[in-house]
């Protein structure tokens, strides 16, 4: 189950899991630098505090509401990749205290790379990183949440029209949702005044919609306000040259 860092949100969600044998709540809270000081206006000590005060919530509500219930606890620093490693390891560090990890009351620790944010090598030396210098390791399940998912097939399928046979190896681009022609009109052409714009493949839309789509249009909205500030001026003098990264 998974839930923001609100007291009256996580009540309800444990409430929820009333009766199941297993269950597991997953709290989370952004804790990137733009968050604290755009969205939530915070500083370090109280976005750490949320995550904090927040696990001591889902113990509470466990305690009184899931009796009988194999209760397993997980946390997610929010917007990770963009979040100072030395901070996101106090703030784990901190749930950690609370949750009091140990043999047979494990944590998990999810990690997430929210919108592909970060490059796999850099994400790859932050999970590295984090994993070197957690407390209590042994007792940490560490959960690598990047957003380009890559399963096995456990039985025979077709998927739009491609057979996936039992075993084979599948990967979910989210890069490439809105490059698929049969769902977005000229997927390769910058248009600003497209229809359904957030008719978005790869942050969602209807009843989910991602934390990263907010991200991405408050980053976008300040990186053009700067910009206008330095260059009011702006016009395409040829077409650009463009080459391939590697």
């Amino acid at each position: 189950m998974l839930t923001q860092a609100r007291e009256d949100l996580i009540e309800r969600s444990v409430q929820s899991l009333r009766g199941a044998r297993l269950a597991t709540v997953h709290l989370y809270n952004a804790t990137a630098p733009i968050f604290r000081r755009v969205v939530f206006r915070i500083d370090r000590e109280e976005c750490k505090a949320l995550a904090v005060e927040g696990t001591r919530h889902v113990m509470k509500y466990a305690e009184e509401l899931l009796d009988g219930t194999d209760f397993g606890y997980e946390y997610s620093p929010e917007i990770f990749m963009d979040t100072e490693l030395d901070y996101a390891l106090d703030v784990c560090a901190g749930v950690m205290e609370v949750w009091q990890p140990g043999p047979g009351r494990e944590i998990i620790l999810n990690l997430p790379c929210t919108v592909e944010r970060s490059s796999p090598n850099v994400y790859a030396d932050q999970i590295e990183w984090m994993s070197r210098n957690l407390p209590n390791r042994d007792d940490v399940c560490l959960s690598v949440h990047t957003h380009n998912d890559r399963g096995t097939a456990v039985a025979d399928a077709e998927l739009g029209g491609k057979q996936i046979k039992k075993g084979d190896k599948v990967v979910m681009w989210y890069v490439s949702g809105n490059r698929d022609e049969e769902g977005i009109e000229n997927p390769d052409q910058f248009i600003i005044d497209r229809a359904r714009p957030r008719t978005h493949l790869s942050f969602g839309f209807g009843i989910h919609r991602c934390v990263g789509n907010r991200l991405a249009e408050l980053q976008l909205t300040i990186i053009w306000e700067e910009i206008m500030k330095r260059f009011p001026n702006i016009q395409l003098l040829e077409e650009p040259t463009r080459s391939y990264s590697i």
